[in-house]
């Protein structure tokens, strides 16, 4: 579960880089009103490995670490 507020309304960007930094995914790219919000990441396609999540908007980018893994 990832959870996320954005303080003006805007366009938003969410990406998933691997480890290399080669971009795995786009996960959210649209325009957003104010507020927070939350949605459930489906990494089922990804193998074990350290991800990082972006968020970026038009005055703001937050980078997060994420440890992928499997049994």
């Amino acid at each position: 579960m990832i959870n996320y507020t954005i303080p003006s309304n805007g366009n938003v960007k969410i990406n998933v880089t691997n480890s290399f930094g080669v971009n795995v995914g786009e996960i959210l790219n649209e325009q957003k009103s104010a507020g927070t919000y939350n949605f459930i990441y489906d990494a089922s396609g990804l193998l074990p490995d350290i991800y990082y999540l972006t968020l970026a908007t038009e005055n703001y980018r937050k980078t997060i670490k994420m440890v992928l893994m499997k049994e």
